[in-house]
């Protein structure tokens, strides 16, 4: 994040003039930085596609495991609300390190972006939630504003593409001015085998059931031992199902920062409601990366 100083109060010092222009600004060239002085972000400000246009995240992991200490007391949840308790659940801002930049005063138009999309202005070290008719004041203004955007939910076929148009208004007397700022969802992407492993995943055996695991999975440790591979080797130990592979595939999801990539890791859960032991990734993998649920597309 940075703060808007110089964007902001030129708005304001053109405010008292015959008349005054708006420019929001995002980080539309991808370098991880929201130019305000030169115009490297203003040719795909307007515009979205796979080689240029501002990017933001889902940001619905589990900070300090608040869903995963839910599900592992009480009552067991059912597999939606399991699924549906995440960092971007409610409109508290718990992980402001996923939030992307954005300049101005806010206004979301289309319903559907404006349900899936959470927005917020920074009061000194809180953020608070911005809906569409909240007004900064002109002191406020004058102050400078510091906003984030992020997104309550990965965008789903059928349901959000996860593009966003966010408006910026000031109105003066009877004069308004408006400018806007297109958006997208980073895309949720799943690893391929030719890039570097950083984590095993396996289920546990024992000497009375599932002998043959437990003796593969031991097997499997030396080998890592031996080999000088010192990946952590997670075990699901509270399912005999064998076969991680088939009910949890490992993603992430990145955007650009001013230091590199900022990224999230993402266990996605197969669409198996019968394996429960796939409900073990929201309740034990949360610690790390954060989880979601892929639903069967209709054919």
């Amino acid at each position: 994040m940075r703060y808007v100083h110089c964007l902001l109060h030129a708005l304001i010092l053109c405010n008292s003039a015959v008349s005054f222009r708006v420019d929001r600004r995002a980080g539309s060239n991808r370098d991880g930085v929201v130019d305000i002085d030169g115009d490297s972000d203003l040719l795909y400000k307007h515009e979205w596609s796979n080689a240029a246009g501002a990017i933001f995240l889902a940001n619905i992991g589990d900070t300090n495991c608040r869903c995963s200490k839910l599900a592992l007391q009480g009552p067991p949840p059912s597999n939606e609300e399991l699924s549906a308790c995440h960092d971007a659940a409610d409109d508290i801002q718990r992980a402001p390190q996923f939030m992307a930049p954005i300049l101005g005063t806010i206004r979301i138009l289309d319903p559907t972006s404006r349900k899936n999309v959470r927005i917020f202005h920074r009061e000194d070290t809180t953020w608070i939630f911005t809906p569409n008719n909240h007004t900064f004041l002109a002191e406020e203004l004058r102050n400078g504003l510091e906003l984030g955007i992020d997104a309550r939910d990965v965008c789903r076929p059928g349901v959000w593409d996860g593009i966003v148009t966010v408006q910026f208004d000031i109105q003066d007397g009877l004069e308004t001015a408006t400018d806007s700022v297109n958006l997208r969802v980073s895309p949720l992407l799943t690893y391929d085998h030719t890039q570097p492993a950083v984590e095993m995943i396996t289920t546990a055996g024992n000497d009375s059931f599932n002998f043959f695991q437990e003796r593969f999975v031991t097997r499997l440790q030396t080998l890592l031992d031996k080999a000088d591979i010192h990946y952590p080797l997670f075990q699901f130990n509270m399912s005999d199902d064998l076969w991680p592979q088939d009910f949890l595939e490992p993603g992430y999801t990145s955007m650009p920062g001013p230091e590199g990539p900022v990224s999230l890791q993402v266990m996605i859960r197969s669409a198996q409601d019968e394996r429960v032991v796939g409900r073990q990734i929201f309740e034990y993998l949360r610690v790390r990366t954060w989880c979601c649920t892929i639903p069967r597309w209709p054919a």
